[in-house]
């Protein structure tokens, strides 16, 4: 995460600092200027009170000095404004401390003395959280899920590169990877994940926008991406409510939330299919494509889900005759086709060896275009009701 400038600076309330660790911590927040417009102070006694004159964005508390009083204050700020970051600053940065903290309702606890770099990167998580919550004041970000129905069928390069094209064209957008045994969208996106979903499962019971904005990597394009777990962690202890209250709080903060999900039942994949706005569903057309691609349907219309779109996308087409035909998928699925996303084999493997979108391989590359049309189509009358919609929300 950049810690360096934003268009948000922050109001910070600093409570409970003797003098020289007042002025300790000061000189830690005035050495982050982009980060901070101004710093008001207090006590731990009148912090409600200076609470309420200050309406800060953030309030940082001094735990040391009377640690049973500030983790009671926190409680009680918490309680009382759970909109408003607070992080627990102090000397005792042990496990269990932190933990004591994070429970009384702290964002983080951050260890003194205070290292103005560590400042920053907490401060940063808040102002991007805080950025991200204005920009999607009056409306609520969309969740796309790709549904693979097999591997192989190039769902990856989809989402990757649907994200791309968004934050081309200046949306707020994050990637979710829930391809828990091979997820390679931060490989894809040449991207070295400090955190994933591991981490969002390990702490699930403290999951709020300013932990989950931490556990995300930002690309260079400004794209996030919640990353899968690294090697292949298949027994992730997700539930499907952490899934879903992930989802919701990445909806609030982001135009698109755009779903990688891999081809399996798991309790992960049925969260992520009934919190979404629109399922795509990838696939070749080929016969065990078709046959895999009319599974996941099925699957589909045994599950409580609603998407307001539900798009099957022939993926690798070419005009050769080995290929099955428009006409026979649409018989066999049952369903329309959306769109059809040509083969382009060197413009394909070249982005995914390099780690790179498609444009900067090739920007006229009929594979970009057919996926810059797709999302125009996807984008365009966003707010629009579907014309008709089924039992199943899709299924007609």
């Amino acid at each position: 995460m950049e810690t360096t400038a934003t268009d948000t600076p922050l109001t910070i309330l600093v409570l409970g600092a003797s003098e020289p660790l007042a002025e300790q911590v000061g000189a830690a927040i005035e050495a982050v200027p982009a980060l901070v417009t101004s710093i008001a102070t207090g006590s731990l006694a009148d912090g409600p009170q200076r609470l309420r004159e200050c309406e800060p964005d953030a309030v940082l508390v001094i735990v040391d000095d009377d640690a049973d009083r500030a983790l009671a204050m926190i409680a009680a700020m918490s309680h009382d404004t759970p909109a408003t970051p607070i992080l627990a600053l102090s000397r005792d940065a042990r496990p269990e401390s932190c933990i004591r903290a994070l429970r009384v309702g702290a964002a983080e606890l951050v260890g003194l003395p205070l290292v103005a770099d560590e400042l920053a990167l907490a401060l940063a998580k808040i102002a991007e959280v805080r950025r991200l919550a204005r920009a999607k004041a009056d409306s609520a970000g969309e969740i796309w899920t790709v549904a693979s129905p097999k591997e192989g069928v190039g769902a990856t390069t989809l989402v990757a590169n649907l994200g791309l094209e968004l934050r081309r064209a200046g949306r707020d957008v994050v990637l979710v990877d829930f391809d828990l045994r091979n997820g390679e969208l931060a490989l894809v996106l040449n991207l070295t994940p400090p955190y994933s979903l591991a981490d969002i499962a390990a702490s699930a019971d403290r999951l709020d926008p300013i932990f989950l904005q931490g556990a995300l990597v930002r690309h260079d394009t400004g794209l996030y991406l919640l990353a899968a777990p690294p090697q292949g962690d298949v027994e992730l202890a997700m539930r499907a409510d952490d899934v879903a209250a992930v989802l919701a709080l990445l909806r609030a903060t982001h135009d698109y939330v755009i779903v990688d999900a891999p081809p399996s039942t798991s309790s992960v994949l049925r969260a992520a299919l009934t919190q979404a706005d629109r399922i795509i569903l990838p696939t070749e057309l080929t016969v065990p494509g078709l046959r895999a691609a009319w599974r996941t349907i099925e699957l589909l219309s045994t599950l409580d889900c609603h998407p307001r779109h539900f798009d099957v996308v022939a993926t690798k087409h070419s005009a050769s005759a080995l290929d099955i035909s428009l006409a026979e998928a649409r018989s066999t699925l049952k369903v329309p086709l959306t769109a059809t996303l040509p083969r382009d084999d060197e413009t394909a493997y070249g982005a995914l060896n390099k780690g790179v979108a498609l444009a900067d391989v090739n920007p006229a590359s009929p594979l970009r275009k057919a996926i810059v049309a797709l999302v125009e189509a996807f984008t365009a009358g966003r707010h629009e009701e579907p014309k008709k919609r089924g039992l199943l929300g899709f299924l007609l």
